[in-house]
C-alpha cells in the first residue's frame, strides 16, 4: 500500500508544482527495486 501512498502524494504535488513527469523509486527488498515514470495531467 506504500507504494500507491507515494504515487498519488507524487502526481498530487507534482500538480501543484506543474511539471510534466514524476519519478517513484521504490526498495522491494533482498537488493530489489522498482521505478516507476508518469505522466501527470
Amino acid at each position: 500500500m506504500s507504494g500507491t501512498r507515494m504515487i498519488g502524494h507524487a502526481l498530487i504535488e507534482g500538480k501543484r508544482r506543474s511539471v510534466k513527469y514524476v519519478v517513484i523509486i521504490m526498495c522491494v527488498g533482498v537488493g530489489m527495486g522498482v521505478a516507476g515514470l508518469f505522466e501527470g495531467a
